[in-house]
């Protein structure tokens, strides 16, 4: 009796609801019956929309395991559609996620229009969260997003903003938008027809840059095809569902991905 109200008192046992069991000791978690590889290279992705479209981290999961990367990559969210980092931060979520487990990378999404409104805000938040990455034995990277439609930024100025924020943290910088804006430039629609989230190709296009921030390696020769099997129909997962990318289009993204990290 006595070692099970020690165990009470130093541990708590939480049961998902997909049966994950959980067994966590001041705020971490010491055991776990998830299924992942325990060398992995382990990724949390902390953001909204713009990074859940299309499921970006598990096509950034399968990008991973089609060319055969070592160690494996696992990937985790945590967020809400259309929160702030200082939304984020509030809401406390994101920074338990943080806290609980073991991570090699945290990448930080801020909202489509925050570093253009309100970036002094974005930026303070960023360093509150980098701390405590930092604390956890992670590397802050920063998903530099790109410019919604019919905003008067160039994605020059909105990636020397993302640029010097990665600079002050000494984080790494996913120049996203900047392989975007080039890959619009020379013709290839990246939007959904909402003009702020990314189509299917716009999805790629971040996975194959995260793929290349984590590995140091080229996406070229990833796979471009994902088969889709959800029980649920979400619009955010149209594309990915409804959309196909043929060879060619994949190996252009890829080329641009991997050229903007190596930059």
């Amino acid at each position: 009796m006595k070692k099970l109200v020690l165990l009470s008192a130093l541990c708590l046992l939480l049961v998902g609801a997909q049966g994950t069991i959980e067994i966590r000791k001041n705020g971490r978690v010491v055991a776990s019956n998830r299924e992942e590889p325990a060398n992995a290279v382990r990724v949390l992705f902390i953001g909204n929309s713009l990074t859940f479209w299309n499921e970006m981290p598990w096509m950034t999961r399968r990008i991973a395991g089609s060319l055969g990367a070592q160690p494996p990559l696992v990937t985790e969210f945590n967020g809400m559609g259309g929160a702030t980092l200082r939304q984020h931060w509030d809401r406390g979520n994101a920074l338990r996620a943080i806290r609980e487990r073991r991570w090699d990378f945290v990448v930080l999404q801020p909202q489509s229009t925050e570093m253009i409104d309100q970036p002094e805000e974005t930026v303070k938040y960023a360093r509150f969260f980098d701390r405590e990455i930092d604390r956890a034995g992670a590397k802050t990277v920063i998903f530099g997003t790109w410019v919604p439609a019919g905003r008067p930024i160039s994605q020059a100025a909105l990636t020397e903003r993302y640029a010097s924020l990665a600079r002050e943290l000494s984080a790494r910088l996913a120049p996203i938008g900047t392989a975007w804006d080039a890959l619009r430039r020379d013709g290839r629609d990246l939007f959904d027809p909402g003009g702020v989230h990314p189509n299917l190709k716009g999805s790629y296009l971040a996975a194959c840059v995260f793929y290349s921030i984590f590995y140091g390696k080229s996406p070229q020769g990833a796979t471009h095809t994902f088969e889709t099997k959800f029980d649920v129909p979400e619009s955010d997962r149209a594309d990915l569902e409804n959309d196909r990318l043929d060879a060619a289009t994949a190996e252009v993204i890829q080329l641009a991905a991997w050229e903007v990290v190596q930059k």
